[in-house]
């Protein structure tokens, strides 16, 4: 687990001084995809570098399953290191060396088993990231998606049990990131290691979070599960966020425009996605309610739907009885 108390970053020297992370706290369990997003110069790099420690924090702590890691230095802070994996944004290959060799460099460096142990550690993970056949080739000869796959490659070669990844899309046309995503989601499956994402695009978020914090200006805006923060961002900087890719909750207040009878918004999430819950709404409630909006799809592998309805006039005791049945079918609801 990773554990983020009241965490300050300090750029600089007063008066000049910058503060890239300012009172973060949050925490990563074992095993999850959290992903870290917000625009350019939020903190978000920064607050995933404290995590391995390669920035320290000016004010708060960084716990690693427990133990504050703020003071290691020297052989203890290298066996921390050697704990993850850092996947760069450009993927930082070194030109002179092939494939195989940029994959093997932090075993050579950390002096891990003999030649032949590392060099058939380094077919492993190239097989693991879909590119064995390219171990003798140079990064020259290589696509961007090829060169970033070799460098998730030179991140799990050493076993790392957190793999960071600094914006490990964002120089990949489309098609390509989907193919690194997919990837990134089937290592999370094979080996169970905990993938910290940073990015800027909550499509990214969307195809493999299970939860995520939103960073603006060096805080922590909204921390929630996936579902959570699409279907009910609390944030202005989520919304906007969310708006980007076309998913925009409705936030219209009731009243406004033609609408003269009660507007709600209804969502959904999970199994109960198979039932045909409107229709079933209908029936029972005995209302002739309006569709004014609706979306479905899901969020990494969870189905979802998001509802909004304009009923009839009614009276408060009607409204109750109305809310009380969306709540025993399951359904989320806010009045707009």
């Amino acid at each position: 687990m990773i554990e983020i108390r009241n965490a300050s970053k300090l750029f600089g020297a007063s008066p000049a001084t910058f503060k890239a992370l300012d009172d973060v706290s949050l925490t990563i369990e074992q095993g999850e995809i959290f992903g870290i997003i917000g625009r350019s110069a939020a903190g978000k790099s920064t607050l995933l570098r404290l995590m391995n420690q390669l920035e320290r924090p000016s004010t708060g702590q960084v716990r690693i399953d427990s133990q504050d890691i703020g003071s290691l230095s020297g052989s203890a802070l290298r066996r921390l290191r050697q704990r993850f994996g850092f996947v760069f944004q450009n993927d930082n290959l070194l030109d002179s060396k092939d494939v195989t060799e940029n994959v093997r460099l932090p075993l050579k460096v950390a002096g891990r088993g003999s030649r032949a142990e590392q060099l058939k550690r380094v077919e492993e993970v190239l097989a693991l990231v879909g590119i064995a056949d390219q171990g003798a080739k140079f990064p020259s000869a290589l696509s961007g998606g090829q060169r970033q796959r070799v460098g998730i490659a030179r991140a799990l070669v050493h076993e790392p049990e957190f793999l960071l990844c600094d914006e490990a899309t964002s120089a990949l046309d489309p098609e390509t990131t989907q193919s690194i995503l997919q990837l990134l989601l089937d290592i999370h499956r094979r080996l169970k290691i905990t993938v910290v994402l940073v990015t800027h695009s909550m499509s990214v978020i969307r195809a493999v979070a299970d939860r995520v914090a939103v960073i603006d200006r060096g805080r922590v805006v909204e921390l929630g599960r996936l579902v959570d923060v699409f279907l009910k961002p609390s944030h202005g900087v989520t919304r906007a966020l969310l708006a980007e890719i076309g998913f925009e909750p409705e936030t219209k207040p009731a009243g406004e425009g033609r609408r003269a009878g009660r507007v709600i918004s209804l969502s959904y999430r999970g199994a109960i996605a198979t039932q045909p819950l409107l229709t079933r709404l209908a029936l029972e409630s005995q209302l002739n309610f309006a569709i004014v909006s609706a979306s479905v799809g899901r969020l990494k592998n969870v189905p979802f739907g998001q509802f909004t309805i304009e009923l009839p006039e009614l009276s408060d005791e009607d409204f109750a009885r109305f809310i009380e049945l969306c709540t025993e079918r399951g359904l989320d609801h806010e009045a707009l």
